[in-house]
């Protein structure tokens, strides 16, 4: 009966730990807070006219095809607004992140991998950065890679491409819905304010 009870409370606080004690890896993650929205013109809208946000990002998650220099292979991936890794306050550890206007149409071939997928698939090589990489059957750059550790939005993401916002098209509902906003509080505001901006 003792053993088991250890072993149980033993459980229950590595999920604890993982989930509530152990800060988010990111800078000052008590900022950060979801925005509703899902259109890329809801989050244009929302970025350009509120006031409650040093930073606010979209991004959205994405099965990628690689394939080129190895059996082809589906990864788990995401699209982001350029300035996603600015919002979280997390550099890449080699290259750079999505520089401004990288998620424009004709300008989003581009890519930023994760730790686990450059250490499998390239080697751990330090010129991976600026070497082109075949994804769904178009070319890419690739700028960047991410330290060890993060993950974002999950576990299991593994690269990160620009999320494209097609501006050329007029009307309300120009690029994809299902996007998630992400916003990284101003100085001074809480989330009861910022959701006040937001509905306003």
């Amino acid at each position: 009966t003792l053993a088991l009870g250890i072993g149980a409370n033993a459980a229950i606080f590595t999920v604890l730990n993982a989930v509530l004690l152990r800060p988010l890896p990111y800078a000052r993650p008590e900022e950060l807070v979801r925005v509703s929205g899902s259109t890329g013109a809801e989050f244009v809208r929302l970025r350009d006219l509120t006031h409650s946000f040093k930073q606010l990002a979209a991004y959205r998650e994405e099965t990628v095809s690689l394939s080129g220099d190895g059996e082809p292979e589906r990864l788990d991936g995401a699209l982001a607004s350029a300035n996603l890794f600015a919002t979280l306050g997390i550099a890449p550890a080699l290259g750079r992140a999505f520089a401004p206007g990288e998620d424009e149409s004709g300008r989003g071939h581009v890519a930023i991998l994760g730790d686990g997928l450059w250490r499998r698939r390239f080697g751990a090589d330090g010129g991976v950065v600026g070497r082109t990489v075949t994804l769904d059957g178009r070319p890419y750059t690739v700028v960047g890679v991410m330290p060890s550790g993060f993950t974002f939005p999950t576990r299991a993401t593994q690269l990160w491409l620009p999320l494209i916002l097609d501006r050329s098209r007029v009307g309300a509902f120009w690029g994809s819905g299902g996007n998630r906003l992400l916003g990284r509080l101003a100085p001074g505001m809480t989330p009861a304010t910022a959701r006040d901006d937001v509905r306003a």
